[in-house]
């Protein structure tokens, strides 16, 4: 999603197993940052990679 001049990446796990999500963000940037743990996801040059618990959800902002 799209606010203004910044993006968010929601990522949603409804299932009961772990899950390791590939993402694709098709624009420039430098890395992802977890919006409640401030985690940093460095870009990877194919897609980066989550580790996501069952049943959960993580807000990410992508910064350039």
């Amino acid at each position: 999603k799209t606010y203004f001049d910044e993006q968010v990446v929601c990522a949603i796990n409804n299932g009961p197993n772990t899950l390791n999500a590939e993402i694709q963000i098709p624009m420039q940037y430098n890395h992802l940052r977890n919006m409640t743990t401030n985690q940093i996801i460095e870009k990877k040059l194919v897609a980066n990679s989550i580790i996501m618990e069952p049943y959960s959800h993580e807000f990410f902002i992508v910064e350039k």
